[in-house]
C-alpha cells in the first residue's frame, strides 16, 4: 500500500487475475484484468460482483464470455480476439510484399507452454468426480476439436457450446449449467494453438524465411 500511495498510479493492471483477488488494490484506482487464460477465478460470484465498481475493467477473450453468460456490464468489458482466430483475421496467403516487409529467420508461437493434447489430458482429472460418462464426454469432444483444428477448421466458442449441448442431450447425461460452462471454456482452449501454428507455417511454406505474426 505504501508503494501504491507513493507511485500514485493512473491504472493498475493484473494479468489473468480479477481485482477481488487482491485486497491491497485501492478501489478508487482504475484496475484492468488483462485476461490471457480465462481462468476459473473469472467465473465466480465475487468476480462478477467486483465489476459493479465502474473503475474495474476486463480485457481479453474472457470479457466476451463474462458479458454474454455472466451478466458483466458492457462498460467494464474490452473485447479482444485471439490472434489465431480466422473469423477475425484473414487466413489468406501472405503477399510477397508482406513477406519482404515482415520476414524473419524464426517465428515462435506459444500455446501457454503446452500442446492442445496436453491441455486435454491435464484437464481430465477435473471431471473424475463427475463420473466416467462425463469424463468420456470431455475426452471425446476434446479430441474432435483438436482433430478439426488440425484439419484447418476454426471452432468458435459458440460452436463448442453447441456441440457440447448436443452431446449432453444425445448421451443422456446431466451436467450442471456452471459445470457445462466450465467444460466449454476448457474445450475452447484446445483449438487456438494448432490454428495459429498452421497459419504461421502454412503462409511461409516453400520459403526460406518465416513470416512473423
Amino acid at each position: 500500500m505504501d508503494l501504491l500511495a507513493a507511485f500514485k498510479p493512473d491504472l493498475a493492471i493484473q494479468i489473468s487475475r480479477m481485482v477481488c483477488e487482491n485486497s491491497h488494490l485501492p478501489l478508487n484506482v482504475p484496475t484492468l484484468c488483462w485476461d490471457q487464460d480465462n481462468l476459473p477465478c473469472m467465473r465466480t460470484a465475487e468476480a462478477t460482483a467486483s465489476l459493479r465498481n465502474p473503475l474495474t475493467f476486463v480485457a481479453g477473450h474472457g470479457a466476451l464470455l463474462g458479458y454474454r453468460e455472466l451478466g458483466w456490464p458492457a462498460r467494464s468489458c474490452i473485447f479482444v480476439h485471439a490472434a489465431g482466430q480466422t473469423h477475425r483475421y484473414s487466413a489468406a496467403p501472405v503477399s510477397s510484399e508482406a513477406k519482404t516487409r515482415y520476414a524473419c529467420d524464426c517465428s515462435y508461437i506459444s500455446n501457454a507452454s503446452g500442446t492442445p493434447e496436453q491441455f486435454l489430458a491435464n484437464g481430465e482429472p477435473s471431471w473424475h468426480g463427475a463420473g466416467e460418462r462425463i469424463v468420456s464426454l470431455y475426452r471425446d469432444l476434446g479430441r474432435r476439436i483438436i482433430d478439426a483444428s488440425e484439419r484447418g477448421a476454426m471452432v468458435s466458442l459458440d460452436e463448442v457450446g453447441q456441440a457440447l449441448t448436443q452431446e449432453i442431450q444425445e448421451r443422456g447425461v446431466t451436467l450442471r449449467p456452471d459445470w457445462a460452462l466450465e467444460m466449454q471454456m476448457m474445450l475452447t482452449r484446445l483449438r487456438i494453438g494448432p490454428i495459429a501454428m498452421r497459419r504461421c507455417i502454412g503462409s511461409a511454406a516453400g520459403a526460406v524465411k518465416m513470416v512473423a505474426h
